[in-house]
């Protein structure tokens, strides 16, 4: 899984990496639809994937850093406000400039890359003899496998592979994004999937498949196998140096999606307010802390998630077939900077999406009850649905809010 997650992953790299090379303008993805596919599609991306999908995760990670922290130090279930709490401040870090956070941001990942690299130093350590893969290839009654168990498998692994499209959000605050943006998108990620599945490997091989089946702290497990009883504190410092990184990289990153649309009448005109001097994006900032605050107390946030990657699927494959569109039909589209094999890599990455999501929606009514099923592909339509009834009465308020302040 994390293999082939992996292969996705670069396949997607690729093709974003042309794109973003093709439209460099900040707002990224939701960019590129408006260019290849129109204002709609464009908008129901910020509507699904900012407000609802991002914000909705950002409240997961600051709720588990919370109680991570409070779990730390004892301090008698203040998870959720220290979740809010770090929110608050990593907003106020980036509305000082995007320099001062990617600063933050970098010291954060230099602290958690060495908590990676000493898990995997002490798991390959502690190893000795490998447990035994054997119970691997087994197979018996009622196990799901096949193409549909291993789309739904692909989903939390495409999760954690996640962000790697953000920088395009920023590409015209890089020098030469033309260079820069595919170099940092395909070196970063290839640096990412081989940890994850070099973490994968030691887990699977210090503790076993038995043990790591069904039990959400198998990495604090093999941090203790690694080193000692103090293993567990050391796993719980790195999960919140790591959720905190998450947290920061998402505040920098995703407020430049509202101001693309504030600046193309998707969102009202004041959001796409960016400070001269330090270069913040603050009002679209000020509005994503607020509304990632928002989630952690109105809603499950963790079933948003699991609809949110039909959701998607389904938007990447609706850009995909845009800019394949536009590949044979617009000459004058120019393209920077081609992938290699150009230019079957966005081919193949398309079709890729429509058949994994072809066999997730038939894998979710293998693996859950009839009523389970279309409760969750009725979350994930009703995403896109709730974007398709406020876009005509939403572009109405902004354009009215925008006479009215002229």
């Amino acid at each position: 899984v994390w293999i082939g997650g992996g292969i996705l992953t670069l396949l997607a790299c690729f093709s974003f990496a042309e794109l973003g090379a093709a439209f460099p303008r900040e707002g990224g993805i939701y960019i590129y639809l408006l260019e290849l596919v129109g204002p709609l599609w464009a908008f129901l991306f910020g509507w699904s994937a900012v407000w609802i999908a991002s914000c909705a995760g950002l409240a997961i990670v600051a709720g588990l850093l919370g109680s991570y922290v409070d779990d730390l130090f004892g301090l008698g279930g203040a998870g959720k406000q220290i979740g809010v709490a770090t929110l608050l401040v990593f907003g106020g870090v980036c509305g000082l400039g995007l320099r001062v956070g990617t600063k933050f941001q970098s010291g954060l990942m230099l602290l958690k890359l060495a908590g990676i690299f000493a898990l995997l130093y002490g798991g390959w350590r502690a190893v000795g003899s490998p447990v035994d893969p054997e119970p691997l290839l087994k197979r018996e009654a009622g196990d799901h496998s096949g193409v549909s168990a291993f789309s739904l498998a692909l989903l939390p692994a495409l999760f954690a592979y996640m962000g790697w499209a953000d920088i395009g959000n920023i590409t015209n605050r890089l020098r030469d994004p033309i260079k820069t943006l595919p170099r940092s998108i395909l070196i970063g990620m290839g640096g990412v999937i081989v940890i994850y599945v070099s973490l994968a490997a030691v887990y699977l091989h210090t503790i076993g498949l038995d043990r790591l089946n069904g039990n959400e702290l198998f990495a604090a497990e093999v941090a203790q196998a690694a080193f000692g009883p103090n293993g567990e504190v050391m796993f719980k410092i790195g999960f919140i140096i790591s959720a905190a990184g998450t947290l920061l990289c998402g505040l920098i990153l995703l407020p430049w999606i509202t101001v693309a649309m504030a600046k193309n009448g998707h969102f009202f005109r004041g959001f796409g307010f960016v400070h001269p001097k330090s270069g913040a994006p603050l009002a679209s900032l000020a509005a994503l802390v607020a509304t990632s605050i928002a989630w952690m107390f109105i809603a499950d946030t963790g079933l948003i998630m699991d609809a949110q990657g039909q959701s998607t699927s389904i938007i990447n494959m609706v850009l995909l077939g845009g800019y394949l569109r536009a590949l044979h039909k617009r000459k004058t589209l120019k393209r920077p900077y081609k992938s290699p094999l150009d230019p079957w890599i966005p081919h193949t990455y398309f079709l890729l999406l429509v058949v994994m999501l072809i066999a997730q929606i038939d894998g979710v009514f293998r693996t859950r009850t009839s009523e389970d099923a279309f409760s969750l592909l009725g979350i994930s339509a009703g995403i896109l649905l709730s974007g398709l009834l406020v876009y005509a009465p939403w572009r109405w308020l902004v354009a009215r809010a925008d006479s009215l302040n002229q």
